[in-house]
């Protein structure tokens, strides 16, 4: 047979430039798999170095035991992927059945060495793909590519970025008997952004084509000092390569300075007067600030704002929490008043400190929900009726920050606007794209106000709602940016 399998004959190539294959070499069974463009090859996509059109996979075996197996194993995986796409592994050339070991490593922009090995077992022809299968003991369900990147365990902290500078990842797969074999991917940004400011904010832009819808990200509480994984110009390289002009917002919420919010909106009116309408994108904090901000702006200028996504957000206005002297985030805000009383203090800071863990703040903001006076919320509660645009709420059904599944509940109640909903099953806080990285090792802590806190949820499931939130929130804003500019361009009756 000859490797393009077409028995004596040759045939002209797809992949294009050379008619037919040559002829393989070597002693032992020939095994040839489908390839995507209709030659054969298996199913791990690259072809063989000894077929000069490039468009088949032809290797030899030997027969032993009771299955096929050759000198090597093959190791097969993109070397160049985005850096929240899928990424499949496929290992192929081992006995059937036989427990291959891959092994992931990757260090972040601030030295931390992530990784994890994860035991697959071949199937009946020697071939394992994480596209498809589980390992033995996943913490995932169903299988998925980037599922043993989401359990890549560092030392405590999350995943830091800087900027739209890539990452490299190295993967190693092992199986006894057989010589071991590894390779290094890139997970880069898009390479078709470059930054640009305007009004006193910076971001980044595609480089083609023009018209791009303008959003505005708001981070969420960071603190000092800056922490692992919360690089809001990393989230903006990411959502610019999907067709947005994206800019951040550097407001320290939770810093220890407290922010007016009525000079956030002076500067965010500047912004719109230079780009027109914008979209408010915001996260914890941040998404409590978008709201705050979209409510403002939609009473006097409803037009200004194309679409709101709050992520993780609350309804009411809220404290920067600490131990012994809680005080406002926005001075110019009423906020709900902390319940100081020993025991949540205890279970929400003290406690967790002196046993070396996280904060676990949940209880600070459920006590002053539950104490406060009807007046109280009132005062506090984030004011969306005026709002126009239409609003996307997302939160992990895990929160153990705040109950941010129950605040999106009573926003969309409150609302007059067109209202999305969306609660990720058993993530915690802290979930939403372009904030979160689908394609990232994923961590239950996060630093929010300079501390470690912990934020529910698992990795793998953080992992797999970070990934269904690109697909969401990029959806979404698509579809408010082209709604706005067709109501801009339709004809005024």
């Amino acid at each position: 047979m000859w490797a393009c399998g077409v028995p004596g004959g040759r045939r002209r190539c797809a992949r294009g430039g050379v008619d037919g294959c040559p002829r393989p070499s070597g002693d032992g069974a020939e095994r040839v798999r489908s390839c995507p463009i209709g030659w054969d090859m298996p199913p791990w996509r690259t072809c063989c170095a000894r077929s000069r059109c490039g468009g088949v996979w032809v290797f030899g075996a030997h027969v032993r035991g009771s299955g096929l197996q050759s000198a090597h194993m093959h190791l097969e995986v993109q070397p160049i992927t985005a850096i929240n796409a899928p990424l499949p592994i496929q290992v192929g050339d081992v006995d059937p059945g036989a427990i291959v070991h891959l092994a992931y490593q990757a260090t972040d922009h601030a030295g931390h060495v992530f990784e994890t090995t994860q035991r697959f077992q071949a199937d009946a022809t020697g071939h394992v793909d994480t596209a498809t299968s589980l390992p033995r003991t996943a913490a995932w369900h169903p299988a998925h590519s980037l599922g043993p990147v989401w359990v890549m365990s560092g030392p405590g902290v999350g995943f830091c970025l800087h900027g739209a500078k890539g990452i490299t990842l190295t993967v190693t797969a092992r199986t006894k008997g057989q010589p071991g074999a590894m390779t290094t991917v890139q997970r880069i940004f898009s390479r078709t952004i470059a930054p640009f400011a305007v009004a006193g904010f910076g971001g980044y832009q595609p480089t083609r084509g023009a018209g791009h819808p303008v959003v505005l990200l708001l981070g969420d509480a960071v603190g000092q000092p800056h922490p692992e994984g919360a690089d809001l110009d990393a989230a903006a390289a990411e959502l610019a390569g999907e067709g947005f002009r994206v800019l951040t917002a550097g407001w320290a919420l939770g810093a220890g300075e407290q922010i007016a919010v009525a000079d956030c909106l002076a500067q965010v009116r500047d912004l719109i007067a230079a780009c027109g309408p914008i979209a408010l994108v915001g996260m914890g904090r941040g998404a409590e600030l978008a709201l705050l901000l979209a409510g403002e702006i939609s009473r006097t200028a409803p037009q200004d704002l194309y679409a709101v996504v709050a992520h993780s957000p609350s309804d009411i206005v809220t404290l920067t929490p600490h131990p012994r002297r809680p005080e406002p985030t926005f001075s110019d805000r009423e906020a709900l008043a902390a319940d100081s009383s020993f025991g949540v203090g205890w279970q929400a800071f003290l406690q967790p400190t002196l046993t070396g863990k996280p904060w676990e703040i949940g209880s600070f903001y459920s006590r002053a929900r539950e104490h406060a006076t009807e007046d109280a919320l009132a005062a506090a509660t984030i004011d969306i009726h005026a709002l126009q645009a239409p609003l996307l709420l997302t939160a992990g059904e895990g929160d153990a920050v705040w109950d941010a599944p129950r605040a999106c509940r009573r926003l969309a109640h409150a609302a007059t606007c067109e209202v999305f909903t969306k609660l990720y099953e058993h993530a915690g806080y802290g979930i939403g794209y372009p904030f979160s990285f689908g394609g990232l090792p994923q961590h239950a802590t996060i630093t929010l106000y300079g501390h470690k806190v912990a934020t529910g949820g698992t990795p793998a499931d953080r992992g797999a709602a970070a990934g269904a939130s690109k697909e969401q929130v990029t959806s979404f804003l698509r579809s408010a940016a082209d709604a706005a500019t067709e109501d801009t361009h339709s004809p005024t009756p």
